[in-house]
C-alpha cells in the first residue's frame, strides 16, 4: 500500500540472458520503473544484485517525485528485502 492505494504495477520483461540477468519495465502514475536483476558466481559464491530506476514522465510526475523520493525509499527497501528473503527461502528449499 502506498498513500492508501495498492502499490502494484504490471511489469514486463524487456531483456533477458539465461543464467545471467533480466530487465523489466513497468509504467504507472506518470512514472516508468526500470529494474535489472542479475546473478553472478565467483569462487562458488552466488550473488544476486538488483538495480532500480524510477523515471518521472512529465511535469506533474516530476513534482510528485520530490516528496516521493523520501517516502518511497523506505517502502521500496522493505519490498526489495521481502523479495530477496522470498528468493532465499525458495533457493534453500531446493
Amino acid at each position: 500500500m502506498l498513500f492508501g492505494k495498492p502499490a502494484t504495477a504490471e511489469k514486463w520483461i524487456t531483456e533477458a540472458v539465461e543464467n545471467s540477468y533480466y530487465r523489466t519495465r513497468a509504467e504507472d502514475g506518470g512514472f516508468v520503473f526500470l529494474t535489472t536483476v542479475a546473478i553472478t558466481e565467483r569462487d562458488g559464491i552466488m550473488t544476486l544484485t538488483s538495480a532500480h530506476d524510477s523515471q518521472p514522465q512529465g511535469f506533474a510526475a516530476r513534482l510528485m517525485s520530490i516528496p516521493m523520493g523520501l517516502l518511497f525509499k523506505g517502502v521500496a527497501r522493505n519490498a526489495i528485502l521481502q523479495d530477496l528473503n522470498d528468493i532465499k527461502a525458495a533457493v534453500e528449499r531446493v
